[in-house]
């Protein structure tokens, strides 16, 4: 609530109406943030009630699914070289497709009688809220990198007396 107050006091100052312009954006992504916060603390509680996983297909999907869910995280940092957030958007789709597969097999596996209702229900809200929680992260990339492209393209070139041709004088 301090980063809302702080930006409205922000908005009302004397700041040039450009950057003003941009701060519900920040504010935006710190949300994005807090949610994706949050969400990282239920997930570990919810990996208490999971127990031990006894299906190997089960198994293997599940371990494929958080590795995908490491590699996107990782790609949402938007001070990365090789950030991109077209590939985000791409990994997040293909993520979505993923846990759709997963939960399909949790389900499966509990109707099966292949895992007790407490751990099935524990492991489909687990994945749910690792699903938001980069849902969350992305949507943070999206506007992050906005307000670095928008920093950028008004950033002031630097200019170097080093770069700058020497005048020739007669």
């Amino acid at each position: 609530m301090s980063i809302g107050d702080f930006i409205s006091h922000l908005e009302r100052s004397t700041m040039p109406k450009d950057i003003s312009e941009e701060l519900p954006k920040v504010l935006r992504t710190s949300q994005y943030y807090l949610m994706a916060s949050e969400l990282a603390m239920d997930v570990a509680l919810h990996q208490e009630s999971v127990g031990e996983i006894s299906n190997g297909e089960l198994l293997k999907r599940l371990l494929q699914f958080k590795s995908d869910v490491v590699q996107l995280l990782d790609a949402t940092d938007v001070q990365a070289e090789e950030f991109s957030i077209a590939d985000c958007d791409n990994r997040l789709e293909g993520l979505n497709e993923s846990y759709d597969d997963l939960k399909e097999q949790v389900l499966e596996t509990g109707a099966a009688s292949g895992m007790d209702i407490a751990s099935m229900s524990a492991l489909l809200e687990q994945n749910s809220n690792t699903r938001r929680l980069v849902t969350q992260m992305v949507k943070a990339a999206h506007y992050l990198s906005e307000l670095f492209l928008i920093v950028d393209i008004e950033k002031e070139p630097e200019v170097s007396l080093a770069a700058t041709p020497a005048r020739v004088t007669e």
